[in-house]
């Protein structure tokens, strides 16, 4: 589990909490700011809203050979044509790059920009990839990593693709995405990690382009839950009614 705290803006001395891949909440939590996210249980806790999610999930421990062999056929021909054109994985240590990257990719999709103090508080969790090719940053994906629950799980993804106007380059840019998934799968299995998540992505009715490229890869659905405790579903109601959980 991976615990993350923010600071209240106003209120420094008071955090919201974050829980990430949880078995079940804790009855202690239940009094304060606090949301479980990804959590594997699925049955109501006292103390807590549940709302209900899936993840897309690949098992890293069916090795790596098979899974590539398990992707769809447009997949990986770009997950092996990418390293051809110059493709290559690195990680990215620098939160401004990241966030500067991101916030570019934000303003073409209509997204909000990601909050500093925000990051700055995640930062220390996250491992971060990214896709490069003649040291031009292509794609970006931001993960955290708990080696107990033996996972690793999708917070970001970005790439620039939308701000080219020529189909070849677009396309080029989709495959070192592609590239750069497949990369991240090495990776973590390379460290023993046994489950890769693409976070989520609601219900049936919810999954659009951006999923069903992720079915490319041999993944899976999983209920997850959310938990928010009352105090904290309160002050969001109150504060941000808009915000979903």
């Amino acid at each position: 589990m991976k615990t993350i705290a923010l600071p209240l803006r106003r209120l420094p001395s008071v955090s919201f909490k974050h829980q990430w891949m949880a078995e079940t909440p804790s009855l202690a939590d239940a009094f304060g700011f606090t949301a479980y996210y990804n959590c594997r249980s699925r049955q109501p806790h006292r103390g807590f809203l549940r709302f209900p999610k899936l993840v897309l999930e690949v098992d890293l421990e069916l090795g790596m050979e098979e899974i590539l062999n398990a992707c769809d056929e447009s997949t990986r021909y770009k997950i092996r044509r990418a390293p051809r054109e110059g493709v290559l994985s690195q990680l990215e240590t620098d939160r401004d790059s990241f966030l500067e990257f991101y916030n570019a990719f934000a303003s073409t999709k209509g997204l909000g920009d990601l909050d500093p103090r925000h990051l700055e508080c995640y930062w220390p969790f996250m491992t971060v990839t990214k896709a490069i090719c003649e040291d031009s940053n292509l794609a970006m994906h931001a993960y955290l990593v708990d080696h107990a629950a033996s996972r690793a799980t999708l917070l970001y993804s970005c790439s620039h693709f939308r701000n080219s106007g020529d189909s070849k380059h677009r396309n080029f840019l989709a495959r070192a995405s592609r590239f750069l998934y497949w990369s991240d799968m090495c990776r973590f299995s390379a460290i023993g990690l046994r489950w890769f998540d693409f976070g989520y992505f609601g219900d049936a009715s919810q999954i659009g382009q951006v999923n069903e490229f992720k079915k490319g890869y041999p993944c899976f659905e999983t209920p997850v839950s959310t938990y928010i405790s009352f105090p904290f579903f309160l002050f969001r109601r109150v504060t941000q009614p808009k915000l979903p959980f």
